[in-house]
């Protein structure tokens, strides 16, 4: 595995060693990572130059770049959601109800309510399974307040991990607490949901 804090002449290039970079550039979190792992992805592979030149021209360009970079998309509310898989998996669906490629119009229409009827049983059972989990892992949990009865159980587990983030910069009894370090406000708007920080303003005005 690199290590991006090594020098370029002590990483031998492999399609490995590149992918480990190239993930590093997709999944920074702040526009200044993004740009140091880009710097050195450059730096350890540059006789890759025909390589260099198809990331530049087809992935780096601005109007390019902010529909799938961490960094960027995590500056929108997206619930967390950084692909297209979620459209993906409801064509792939449908194909599924089809059954050939050259279904007629009323015979894709027809499937196509049939698709519609089968996911809604499924996000039915869904909910169901949530109110179970909800009322098993988080309804004794008086902290949340009426966040218990509103959001999905993903969320509440979001919020209660940062709620363990957050008691961590708590003073008690057994431990002196940690400053968090300073809030960037991407978590909360791209989940929608309060961060450590503002749980910590909170929990103190209480």
């Amino acid at each position: 595995q690199v290590d991006i804090g090594q020098p370029p002449e002590a990483v031998e290039y492999s399609r490995h060693g590149f992918y480990t970079l190239w993930e590093h550039i997709l999944f920074a979190t702040s526009l200044e990572d993004f740009n140091t792992a880009y710097e050195k992805i450059k730096a350890f592979f540059p006789q890759q130059t025909a390589l260099l030149d198809y990331l530049e021209t087809t992935y780096m360009e601005p109007q390019i770049v902010t529909q799938w970079a961490t960094c960027y998309a995590n500056r929108h509310l997206n619930f967390g959601h950084r692909t297209t898989s979620p459209v993906e998996s409801v064509n792939r669906n449908l194909k599924s109800f089809l059954i050939n490629g050259n279904s007629t119009i009323r015979q894709v229409i027809i499937q196509s309510i049939n698709m519609i009827k089968s996911m809604e049983e499924t996000i039915n059972e869904s909910r169901k399974e949530q109110k179970r989990r909800i009322k098993q892992d988080y309804l004794h949990r008086q902290w949340l307040g009426d966040a218990r009865y509103n959001i999905a159980h993903l969320a509440l587990t979001r919020v209660n991990q940062q709620y363990q983030v957050m008691l961590g910069a708590v003073d008690s009894r057994t431990h002196a607490g940690v400053p968090l370090t300073p809030c960037t406000n991407q978590f909360s708007t791209q989940m929608g949901i309060p961060c450590s920080h503002r749980l910590l303003v909170r929990y103190l005005d209480q």
